[in-house]
């Protein structure tokens, strides 16, 4: 109890700050949906 969700926050305020994902993995779970993606790594500009 009291644990934050793991869609929390404020998030980014340009999507150019966003994290690049690989394309998902969808896995059903009974009622629920687990997405799985791996974080691209990103140039160094």
């Amino acid at each position: 109890v009291g644990a934050k969700s793991p869609v929390a926050g404020i998030g980014v305020e340009n999507l150019k700050e966003a994290f690049k994902l690989t394309a998902p993995e969808v896995t059903r779970l009974g009622e629920d949906i687990l997405l799985e993606s791996e974080v691209i790594a990103c140039s160094q500009e």
